[in-house]
């Protein structure tokens, strides 16, 4: 049977088309069902198939890791590996290119899946041998995790010995009779000599190993180091101790309340001794049996022959739950959420993975000094039992349970500890590190650099005499980092271009590319003039390279512009110009942006990426079931001075809460992440740069989509547009599905990507344009532009299954209006923060009347502070304010706060009596300050061309009495002013103007009922 493959790469397609009269008789090809999720396997080929397949042509790696068990995507307990898979995400998400090969007898076929960033390969290992020599040339190093003799003899004829890396957990590296206490006498017997055997070639192999010394060899403890040198009978020099990698952005800490101290948690294997499963119940059993028993719960996990046998004593207790199987790491994650003491015995462990991913998520640890365990738990963190009886466990719980102020010590420093000694910084990075030296065989920097790019002259003696003559002016690339210097020659400056299409000058750029960023190791950071030519480069390298960027040199022009947003949002970090003020680049771009001071150090820069890093979250890839799982697009959005970033991320924060746990929320974001969370896509904005692949320049779409960008761009803002593209390829690589995407603008560029959203997952697509697009009366289009426009906003609205905007006035102006495609949430207060506010002492007993935010030109208050009595009035104005006379800021009728943080802003709009907003000519206005003034049921001053209530302002005519409108103009605003009285507070009046409010009735047009909300 041979079926059309979708989830395999291109390549790997076209191979088996030419190879199918010869080489796929009798052969399997399966198309996975995304719906149903049945189907395991990608591609799945007879034992015999041709090895060359699963080597992509033209395509390289940087790591082939070899291992005997490996998760598959659809069943991540399917194999075991967990450990394995956690690493190799790091790595690809620190820009390795990874190939995986699980190599086991289960594999009676030959199968290639395309996993979310890399492809996996399993096969039989009496076919390693004929892989090896497949890779041997397209890969760049290899690392072995549980290593056998027939791997490690593989690999010595085909993989130089510097390029490899051993990781080593324990069976392969110990002797077996260390765990005497897994065998009976008869098993012992029965099996001795197959076991000596294998344990004689697994001594030989290691020794061999250690005595060539040109690999790396990493352990997970220094307790398996010395049992391995001691079984061994030779030290290790070139051994590293590096733990399991535990993912603290996974198992999230939340701290533990005084009841969750009862409750116990155990997830065990049942299948040998060593896992002390037998203690555990034991123990459990002597706790029911006390008088403490019936005020705690116990929770029992496990699977193995063992486990219905060992459990039998628990069974029939109310407040004991049996659960045998093997847990998914989302489950685990949930049971640690509702518990605080994990009971980890032992009698033979060289980290205990299980244990730490508990510590993690802040469960206190009840096990004992035995193993590699004391270098991760200790009396601080964790409860350590004097001796190994299961009474002693059982003390130890009942001390937990009754020293509440014990147990959230040690549950805080349990948390900490872990992520000390197991975080990203102690081990991906480490091992990271032993990898690059590996890559350093073939002449990698084998550490992160700072690279400075500087333009010299000319290099008379080019190399690449492609590159040479492209290089007209005799243009030179010079870059210098710690402990190093080169030159590369390049194409004329100005062909480096944001977007490129098919051409020699474009290969050539790619080539530049991949000639500085094969050379450097992850981690690396490249430092370049915020105006240099190269920027483009800088973005190309950040993509197909993962090398970060920082900018020096900045100036208000180059943070202005479509490419220079994407630039400043993609940025690590910028220094500022000499004599440039922070708030002027701050007017320019609104996105964070961190501000370092020069002279800059190498290793502040690093230590920088090394901490950002660890921000940008590894987003959770297996979404819950049982809800309605929604995505939000937002280009602005978290840490973002833009007031539209304020509406998204209400939502991302609070749409579970307020839907009752009946949704999962996710956001993708063009903004580089200050805080880490799980379900935070980032997806940087690498403007035309996203279409540089080597397929997509061979592709006529690429061509034909910059011509169309180059077309709207006369008329429109397109910021966004590539990054459409940008979001399609990271979700294409996320086994992720949504049932509604809700995108926002401005900008609306990405509105596109409403297609893909109902293509892929089948989504119902919202457009939240908020502000109108192409009829905004404030947009002075020309007739043409217009147009144009208009007709491209007709394209987004066809796509969409809702549409929505802040008031009625915007709905009834989005292009092909449709009263059943188009709703109207409101913007609204934010209610958690004027929650906490605390109204500021602003006056005398005068009128105070406040502004918050910028006078723009229509915002005339020239003519209000001419009226103002200061014996009985003031005006505060909180944010920039332009220059006022000596004379009226002596007045008194005037106070000026500047800017202010969003509460202490707030602060001084509740301690006000009125706010002030201001209409122009349209009356086109919607301004979100008017929901702060609600919020706190302020009396509203509207001063406009004239005294009529109109446009969406007038829609709160139902504030009772509260809106003003008075004409802005000297007579109209005195006679307003003399009998002028501020209206009473009412309490609780504003809360239907709040986001929470607003949020309820989005949810309830998704379908979601917001009935469960806390």
């Amino acid at each position: 049977m041979f079926r059309l493959l979708k989830h395999v790469p291109p390549s790997w397609r076209a191979a088996l088309a030419r190879r199918l009269p010869r080489s796929l008789h009798d052969t399997y090809v399966f198309v996975r069902d995304r719906a149903r999720g049945d189907i395991k396997r990608d591609l799945e080929l007879d034992i015999d198939a041709d090895l060359d397949l699963v080597i992509e042509p033209g395509r390289g790696y940087d790591l082939v890791l070899l291992c005997p068990n490996y998760p598959s995507e659809t069943d991540a307990q399917s194999n075991g590996g967990e450990f394995v898979r956690t690493r190799v995400g790091a790595y690809c998400k620190h820009g390795l290119n990874v190939l995986v090969v699980e190599v086991s007898t289960r594999n009676t076929t030959l199968v290639i899946e395309q996993h979310a960033a890399h492809p996996v390969v399993r096969l039989h290992p009496r076919r390693l041998d004929e892989l090896l020599g497949a890779v041997a040339n397209a890969c760049r190093t290899v690392a072995v995790h549980v290593v056998t003799p027939a791997t490690a003899e593989a690999l010595a004829r085909h993989i130089a010995p510097q390029r490899v890396a051993y990781f080593f957990h324990g069976s392969e590296i110990r002797d077996y009779r260390r765990l005497y206490f897994n065998y009976d006498t008869a098993d012992m017997e029965t099996h001795r000599r197959a076991r000596d055997a294998t344990h004689a070639a697994r001594m030989e192999t290691a020794r061999k190993l250690i005595g060539d010394g040109r690999s790396a060899m990493v352990f997970v403890s220094r307790y398996l180091q010395s049992m391995a040198e001691r079984d061994t009978g030779l030290p290790i020099p070139q051994a590293t101790v590096i733990p399991n990698f535990i993912d603290s952005d996974f198992y999230v800490y939340r701290a533990k309340l005084a009841n969750d101290a009862r409750r116990v948690l155990l997830i065990r294997s049942f299948d040998a001794a060593n896992y002390a499963a037998d203690i555990a119940v034991d123990a459990i059993v002597h706790l029911l049996q006390s008088p403490l028993g019936e005020s705690l719960h116990f929770t029992v996990c496990g699977f193995g022959r063992h486990f219905r046998r060992l459990t039998l004593p628990l069974t029939g207790y109310r407040n004991v739950t049996l659960r045998e199987g093997v847990l998914s790491r989302d489950e685990m994650r949930i049971l640690h959420a509702h518990h605080g003491i994990f009971l980890a015995p032992s009698r033979h462990d060289t980290q205990g993975v299980t244990m730490c991913e508990a510590m993690a998520s802040g469960l206190v640890p009840v096990t004992h000094r035995v193993g590699g365990i004391p270098e991760f738990v200790d009396p601080d963190c964790g409860a350590i039992a004097a001796d190994h009886t299961p009474r002693e466990f059982a003390r130890c719980i009942a001390e937990l349970a009754q020293d509440l102020e014990g147990f959230e010590r040690k549950s805080t420093l349990a948390a900490r500890r872990v992520r000390e000694r197991c975080g990203m910084h102690a081990t991906i990075e480490r091992e990271l590190a032993v990898i690059a030296q590996c890559l350093g065989a073939d002449h990698a920097v084998a550490s992160a650099q700072v690279l400075r790019m500087t333009d010299v002259t000319v290099l008379a003696d080019a190399s690449d005499a492609h590159v040479a003559n492209l290089a007209r002016a005799g243009a030179v690339l010079e870059v210098r980092g710690e402990n190093l210097r080169f030159e590369v020659a390049l194409p004329a400056l100005e062909s480096c271009r944001y977007a490129y299409t098919e051409g020699a000058e474009a290969r050539a750029w790619l080539a530049i590319a991949r000639a500085l960023g094969e050379r450097f190791a992850p981690g690396s950071v490249l430092l370049i003039r915020a105006d240099d030519p190269l920027l483009p480069l800088a973005l190309m390298l950040k993509k197909h390279f993962g090398i970060d960027y920082a900018l020096c040199d900045l100036t208000p022009a180059a943070a202005t512009g479509t490419p220079a947003v994407a630039v400043l949002s993609s940025a690590l970090a910028v220094v500022l110009a000499p004599g440039v003020e922070a708030a002027s680049v701050a007017a320019k771009y609104v996105g964070p942006l961190p501000m370092l001071a020069a002279p800059l150090t190498p290793d502040a820069l690093l230590n920088l990426a090394r901490d950002a890093s660890q921000v940008i979250a590894r987003a959770a890839t297996e979404p819950r079931r049982d809800c309605t799982r929604i995505l939000l697009v937002a280009y602005y959005a978290g840490d973002c001075k833009s007031v539209g970033a304020l509406r998204p991320n209400y939502w991302f924060e609070e749409f579970d809460r307020l839907s009752g746990g009946r949704t999962e929320t996710h956001l993708a974001t063009a903004m580089r992440p200050t805080q880490a969370h799980a379900r935070l896509h980032y997806v940087p904005d690498l403007n035309g740069i996203t279409l540089t692949d080597a397929e997509d320049l061979r592709a006529r779409w690429v061509s034909e989509f910059v011509k169309t960008e180059q077309e709207r761009v006369k008329h429109a803002n397109t910021l966004g547009y590539y990054w459409r593209v940008a979001l399609e390829r990271y979700f294409q690589n996320l086994a992720l599905e949504f049932d509604a995407v809700i995108i926002s603008g401005n900008p609306f560029a990405n509105f596109d990507f409403a297609a893909f959203a109902q293509a892929r997952w089948g989504a119902r697509v919202v457009l939240d344009y908020r502000d109108p697009f192409a009829l905004n009366p404030r947009f002075k289009y020309s007739a043409e532009a217009r147009s144009s426009v208009t007709s491209i906003e007709a394209g987004y609205n066809f796509q969409a299954d809702l549409i929505l905007a802040v008031n009625n006035e915007c709905a009834q102006l989005v292009v092909g209006h449709e009263e059943h495609r188009t709703a109207v949430v409101p913007n609204g207060f934010d209610d958690r923060i004027a929650a906490t506010v605390t109204p500021a002492a602003l006056g005398d007993g005068r009128i105070n009347f406040v502004h918050a935010g910028s006078f723009y030109y229509y915002g005339n208050v020239d003519d209000l502070l001419g009226a103002l009595d200061p014996r009985r009035h003031c005006l505060h104005h909180v944010g920039r304010a332009p220059e006022f006379a000596p004379a009226m800021l002596e007045s008194g009728r005037l106070q000026l706060h500047g800017l202010q943080p969003y509460p202490t802003a707030l602060s001084i709009v509740a301690g006000a009596d009125c706010g002030l907003v201001f209409l122009t000519d349209s009356g086109f206005e919607s301004t979100t300050k008017i929901f702060d003034y609600l919020c706190f049921d302020l009396d509203v001053l509207v001063l406009s061309p004239d005294d009529t209530p109109r446009g969406p302002l007038a829609e709160f005519g139902a504030a009772g009495g509260k809106l003003h409108w008075v004409k802005n103009t000297p007579e109209a605003l005195s006679r307003f002013l003399a009998s002028y009285t501020p209206s009473p507070r009412r309490a609780g009046f504003g809360e239907r103007y709040s986001r929470a409010t607003s949020a309820r009735h989005l949810l309830g047009l998704l379908g979601v009922s917001g009935d469960g909300a806390q």
